[in-house]
């Protein structure tokens, strides 16, 4: 593997074989040929410019999510480069791709559970507003699913794991920490935010940490570390961390990469299209909340002309493309976005020559239907930075309009001043559970560099300090 790290940055990567022939004498036979053959793994960006990539913020940690060519197992691979060339640990899964879609599909559909609930408890479809009841009846739950996949991806007692790799991954895995994650052999979509570190022992005398609102993420002295029936929020990793999944090609799959893009470049207003489904009952509403925050010009479409045409005649000035709309899988496990009158689909995208060279984010807030995780849309998300986009947002389960709208209300304001987008989530996310004792915050997803932001702030927001 040839790399090329920037301040902890993964750039590009290549794999090379090559036949090695034992002595000078040999000769290789033509069964072997090619003699030499490279492959590109892994591509942020084609455009080095010194420039630009001054600007990328320090990476501790990365994270390379590997395809093992030897038995087509998912593994990961720790990377530590700001100090030097070394690797933190290597881990084998041995998971195979069967087996890794079933764990992740064990969280989702546990995400769902607490979404809808169940005969035996309420979930948290009815409100935004949970209580220390519903998070005691949940919490648990996912906590319990979460540490499952975490042993699985981190197998802290295989061979390749020692104690000097276990005290460097402690070292680390601090909170606040921005962790890169880069899907180099294969498009693997995985819900980081959901795994969970401390170990569980879910039985029904285990509850969630009636202390946490009163204590950072750091947990300093905590004296309850080891208790395995008491659930600590802050070891999901989407509360303790921020965590930038980047949207990546190989030459086959992209031609003609982005280059590695920070800031939207927007000016004044801020120019959006949003696309709904008009029979939701509060888009209208929420379409007032958004022009309230300030300088803003929406263009909205409710049906597939609409879209289009505004896609046509305003989409070298978008800044943002947001669908406030359903979602879910056809019949054959393809991915799509329904607004008022059709369903947006994979072809549908390719079909529409996207060419969005202003490089808006999309951010897909999908409402009560369907299965509408990541990995469900890993052929929208490719379609749509293939188009021009800079990133995605998406979630990792269905979510009820009021919890949709009630987030975007909340994330929106932050970014809007010119907060981070990976930031702005991560305290959403928090603000959520201290406030709301709601952890529906986690189901969102960013597939964009974590400190992506608007390069000119549009509101002015008292809970940022860098609001203008």
């Amino acid at each position: 593997m040839v790399e090329i790290f920037l301040r902890g940055y993964l750039l590009q990567s290549k794999r090379v074989e090559a036949l090695i022939i034992s002595t000078p004498a040999s000769e290789a036979t033509a069964s072997f040929r090619p003699y030499q053959n490279a492959k590109t793994t892994f591509l942020a960006s084609e455009q080095m410019v010194f420039q630009d990539l001054s600007l990328l913020p320090e990476r501790l940690l990365t994270i390379n999510v590997e395809c093992n060519p030897h038995d087509g197992s998912v593994d990961f691979r720790f990377l530590d480069r700001t100090g030097g060339e070394r690797n933190i640990a290597f881990f084998d899964t041995r998971l195979q791709p069967m087996s890794f879609d079933q764990a992740i599909s064990a969280i989702r559909h546990q995400l769902k559970l607490m979404v809808t609930g169940k005969e035996s408890c309420k979930g948290y479809r009815w409100g935004i507003q949970g209580d220390m009841s519903l998070l005691n009846a949940w919490l648990p739950q996912l906590a319990n699913v979460g540490h499952s996949f975490y042993r699985a991806l981190l197998p802290e007692g295989k061979p390749s794991w020692n104690e000097d790799q276990g005290k460097d991954m402690r070292e680390a895995l601090k909170p606040g920490t921005t962790i890169q994650v880069n899907p180099v052999l294969g498009m693997q979509t995985i819900p980081w935010a959901m795994l969970y570190e401390r170990e569980v022992k879910y039985v029904p005398e285990t509850k969630v940490c009636d202390q946490f609102r009163n204590c950072s993420p750091e947990c300093t002295d905590c004296p309850y570390t080891k208790d395995p029936l008491l659930i600590c929020p802050y070891s999901f990793w989407g509360y303790r961390y921020a965590i930038e999944q980047l949207p990546c090609w190989v030459n086959e799959s992209m031609p003609n990469p982005p280059a590695l893009i920070m800031k939207i470049k927007n000016n004044l207003p801020i120019y959006i299209n949003l696309n709904v489904w008009r029979d939701f009952a509060l888009w209208k509403e929420h379409i007032s909340n958004l022009e309230a925050l300030g300088q803003v010009k929406l263009h909205v479409a409710e049906v597939r002309h609409e879209m289009e045409k505004i896609w046509k005649s305003k989409g070298s000035a978008l800044d943002l493309v947001y669908f406030y709309c359903h979602g879910g899988e056809d019949e054959v496990h393809g991915p799509y976005l329904e607004i008022s009158d059709c369903r947006i689909d994979s072809n549908f995208l390719e079909a529409s020559h996207l060419d969005w060279q202003h490089n808006p984010l999309v951010f897909l807030n999908g409402c009560a239907t369907g299965d509408y995780g990541p990995k469900s849309y890993i052929s929208l998300i490719d379609d749509f930075r293939k188009g021009g986009a800079c990133g995605v947002v998406g979630t990792e389960c269905p979510v009820t309009e009021n919890f949709a709208r009630a987030y975007a209300d909340a994330l929106f304001p932050k970014f809007f001043c010119g907060q981070p987008l990976g930031q702005a989530m991560l305290n959403v996310r928090l603000e959520l559970l201290k406030e709301k004792l709601n952890p529906l915050g986690l189901v969102y997803t960013l597939y964009a560099y974590n400190n992506i932001s608007l390069a000119t702030p549009v509101a002015q927001y008292a809970g940022f300090g860098g609001a203008t």
